[in-house]
């Protein structure tokens, strides 16, 4: 269900933005346009753009190799630690296209993991309006901090053992979000979002009772901090937030990976009748 050709995607998505590229231009906005680069190179890679400003696609590469001993897992008993030996493998390969079409605020992204054949993020985000924007797709849920933020932006190799007992992870649906720039405390982030709730590439709800999450995010220095858990900058005032999220769903299964996992199988004892996430 979720294998396709990222050869396929890449191809449309240039097909459908060189085709508006050559179209007509007006006299009045040729002389703008002399300095314009179609194609350059920024912090989210290769970049191609149109003179108006209307059409702008990011395509970027991403890998992770990963060199181990004595061991490849995260022990957390005894029992989990395996024979001394060393493994070298491919961790990440991503391939990342986003951007915007038509306006600015009409807006697009998609992963694909090369190595495992998976499309992990498509979603189209309407956000013409900053306090009230709409995201329909697949994404990773805006519940767990340290699982939204990218594995590209991490502080440390990978994520933390605790975290997963807090993840939802991607799941496919829609979402309404925004974010209130009032000065100083009143400075707020929001999410509200419905979802299939069975993971990602499931298109259907297993029993009709659709996973719903909610976040409350209060930028209490009068600055949004982005979902990032890496920085090395220097900053010349301190940025916090203080979040408060729920998730519910009637389901059995919640993992990282892509099938199901059961809560018993994360060492989960209780709640594995319904699987609820609360």
């Amino acid at each position: 269900m979720e294998r396709i050709h990222a050869e396929k995607i890449v191809l449309i998505v240039l097909t459908i933005f060189l085709s508006k590229e050559g179209s007509g231009q007006s006299v009045s906005d040729s002389v703008a346009a002399q300095d314009h680069k179609f194609l350059s190179y920024g912090n989210k890679g290769f970049v191609f753009s149109d003179r108006s400003g209307d059409y702008l696609m990011n395509l970027e590469f991403r890998g992770q190799f990963r060199l181990s001993y004595p061991t490849d897992n995260d022990p957390v008993t005894t029992d989990d630690y395996q024979e001394e030996q060393v493994k070298l493998g491919i961790k990440r390969a991503r391939l990342k296209v986003g951007g915007h079409s038509f306006k600015p605020w009409f807006k697009y992204y998609l992963e694909y993991e090369l190595f495992s054949s998976n499309l992990l993020d498509f979603r189209l985000m309407y956000e013409k309006v900053p306090w009230l924007k709409v995201k329909v797709g697949q994404w990773k849920v805006q519940y767990n901090r340290e699982r939204i933020i990218s594995s590209g932006k991490q502080q440390t190799i990978e994520r933390s053992i605790l975290t997963r007992a807090f993840t939802v992870d991607r799941q496919q649906g829609v979402s309404v979000f925004g974010h209130i720039e009032g000065e100083k405390l009143l400075n707020l982030n929001y999410w509200v979002s419905a979802f299939m709730g069975t993971g990602r590439g499931s298109t259907v709800n297993d029993d009709n009772h659709l996973m719903y999450m909610s976040r409350i995010q209060w930028n209490f220095m009068g600055e949004s901090l982005k979902f990032s858990g890496s920085d090395l900058e220097y900053h010349d005032r301190f940025v916090g937030l203080i979040a408060l999220a729920g998730v519910t769903n009637q389901s059995p299964y919640t993992s990282l990976k892509a099938e199901a996992v059961n809560w018993k199988d994360l060492g989960r004892e209780w709640q594995v009748s319904t699987g609820s996430i609360s």
